[in-house]
């Protein structure tokens, strides 16, 4: 596969976002570029042209970022495997390149910050590293490390104004540190809390470097001083913040803080007393303020980005996404325009044209593992892990039905018959099971059991009457769902993960845990050939576009790969993925190419003029 002549997908749009990783979004000095982390990516957005960049390097979910003053360097995190050592990127933002790699922490890097003149990097590790490293940024080398605190560290920050200082804080310690760069050693001073034992979540410097404000799980806010050390006051004084403070920023003499359950606070730093306050939705995990001050960006753990008015409290979501893995991505029949996404507690449904989100359809703390439209687009069918199947109206989202208990475990694979009123379903302890569908009633006509492991994919062929299913046990098999009988079995030593029927449904085409795409025989099930599609790692999805006889597979290498169906040669290859790919799609025109991943991340590729010529002249 490398070193072929390949083309490559043109990314057309990305929905997604870390919410779930603390100080994950920053803005550009310049006003004009949002910077936000993405699955194992950073973006580079710019406002005004709405254009990305993609900055891309890391081979785990990035969880933090941060900016030199002057907007030259960015510098990211990562978490990594138990055991193994977490890289940290210092990226030169004039030409989107990587300047160079930094490792020390392990598993996780917690937080990262800048010198106000930019010659240092301050790194803390996670809480199995526990360690704060000083990095020079222009040899790219550490100058010293050493434990962050007795307890664990959460934060830190520089000063504003003083190269050689900073301040970590975590569990029951607040800690100033001085730089002596000729000695290469950080000397730190405790600052005296008294009696009060807190966890800090987040701290904010004074812009003269006067105070440190010091958000808390307990929900007040410390202010101490930066000179002497010492707790001057804490607050709110009638009553703490509900939920722990997680985000803060300072503009001038106001202070706004985010609070696990959304609320955002507007206080006073002459009372730390709230003026205002505004809800948005989800633990806010990211909080700064536009360099104009008139602008606030918040970032929370329900994926959601608001652009937040400083001076009224006006929240304006910009961006949302969803928070956790894509199990599947689904277009009506003969319909490019509308897609739907499922993913832990929610359904949604796109437009693919403007790439916003129509609706949204939310079950509090159950996943949803699969969803289908109705054939004649009456109905989005969706399978959920508390054994539920639900129907819902695609325009409103209000429930047609819902089929309790039919799956014991969950379900995890779904579509509906293009005549008459049958749905067949798959769970995760390998039932096949074949429903009539009413209005007032659901009943089931046959449940059968063959596979031994989850279902992991169910497609029906045009006929109605025939459904494949592939399982985790490594057996494909096709079911007559007229006498509700297999009619032929496939076992392979492998797991399989995704299977598709061809244009012609002459062949049936699987993906799993041996990186290859099989090709069966419809008919009597014998293997015609396989081939490696990818380098490491399962492959996860397959999908198959009918018109232009492309197959698209992704997986464990973060890549998604277009291959020739009659050739069996890679055309093309996304090169990239925000993260792990675990679903893909056609659209029915065959010009759009959708894929979701682990980390909530949606990827709109466009499927070029070039591209297609490009597969025809290699089938002729």
């Amino acid at each position: 596969m490398e070193g072929k002549d390949l083309g490559h997908l043109k990314l057309d749009a990305v929905i997604g976002i870390n919410g779930g990783s603390k100080r994950c979004i920053l803005m550009h000095p310049d006003n004009q570029r949002l910077i936000f982390a993405l699955g194992y990516s950073i973006v580079v957005r710019d406002l005004i042209s709405s254009s990305d960049t993609f900055l891309c390097g890391h081979d785990n979910c990035v969880t933090c970022i941060a900016i030199s003053k002057d907007g030259k360097y960015l510098a990211s995190g990562q978490v990594t495997h138990p055991g193994f050592v977490a890289d940290i990127i210092i990226w030169s933002l004039d030409d989107a390149r990587e300047l160079g790699r930094l490792s020390f922490h392990k598993v996780s890097v917690e937080c990262l910050d800048f010198s106000c003149d930019g010659k240092f990097l301050a790194s803390l590790g996670g809480e199995s590293c526990n360690t704060l490293v000083l990095w020079s940024v222009e040899e790219r080398k550490a100058l010293c490390g050493i434990a962050a605190a007795l307890e664990t560290a959460r934060c830190l920050a520089f000063y504003n104004n003083t190269p050689n200082m900073l301040v970590s804080a975590g569990a029951s310690h607040l800690r100033i540190w001085e730089i002596d760069a000729e000695t290469k050693k950080m000397t730190p001073r405790d600052c005296n809390l008294g009696k009060l034992r807190r966890c800090c979540e987040a701290l904010v410097i004074h812009a003269a470097d006067e105070m440190v404000y010091c958000g808390t799980q307990s929900g007040d806010i410390l202010e101490v001083s930066l000179s002497t050390g010492l707790f001057k006051r804490s607050g709110p004084p009638k009553r703490q913040l509900r939920a722990g403070v997680t985000a803060m920023t300072l503009i001038g003499s106001q202070l706004f803080a985010g609070t696990e359950d959304g609320q955002l606070f507007r206080l006073g730093t002459d009372t730390l007393s709230p003026s205002s306050v505004c809800q948005i939705s989800g633990a806010i995990t990211s909080l700064i303020a536009a360099p104009d001050s008139s602008m606030l960006w918040a970032a929370t753990s329900a994926n959601n980005l608001y652009r937040i008015d400083a001076r009224t409290l006006t929240p304006h979501l910009k961006h949302s996404a969803h928070a956790g893995t894509i199990n599947q991505v689904a277009f009506p029949d003969n319909c490019s325009q509308i897609l739907a996404t499922c993913s832990a507690s929610d359904v949604r449904i796109w437009d693919t044209r403007t790439y916003k989100e129509l609706l949204r359809i939310q079950i509090p703390g159950v996943e949803c593992l699969c969803t289908a439209f109705a054939p004649d687009g009456s109905s989005i069918i969706t399978g959920w892990k508390d054994g539920r199947i639900r129907a819902f109206t695609p325009e409103t989202g209000k429930l047609l039905f819902c089929i309790e208990q039919a799956h014991k475990d969950g379900v995890t694979a779904i579509a509906a018959t293009r005549v008459g009123r049958r749905l067949a379903s798959g769970g995760v302890s390998g039932q096949f099971r074949v429903w009539d569908i009413h209005s007032s009633s659901q009943e089931m006509l046959a449940s059968r059991k063959e596979h031994r492991g989850k279902i992991c994919c169910l497609r029906l062929r045009r006929n109605n009457i025939h459904a494949l299913t592939a399982a985790e046990d490594g057996t494909i098999i096709v079911w007559d769902m007229t006498t509700y009988t297999s009619i032929l079995s496939i076992n392979e030593s492998t797991i399989f993960r995704s299977a598709t029927y061809c244009a012609d449904e002459v062949h049936i085409l699987a993906t799993g845990s041996d990186r290859k795409i099989h090709y069966f025989d419809a008919l009597d099930g014998t293997k015609i050939r396989d081939f490696e599609v990818a380098e490491d790692g399962d492959v996860h999805c397959i999908s198959y576009q009918p018109k232009d006889h492309l197959v698209c597979t992704g997986g464990d290498d973060r890549s998604l790969r277009l291959w020739g169906y009659e050739s069996g040669e890679c055309i093309a290859q996304s090169g990239w993925h925000a993260d792990i790919p675990h679903c893909v799609c056609f659209s029915p025109d065959g010009n759009l190419l959708v894929s979701g991943g682990n980390g909530g991340v949606i990827h709109f590729w466009h499927i070029s003029e070039e591209l297609l010529q490009k597969s025809s002249e290699i089938r002729i």
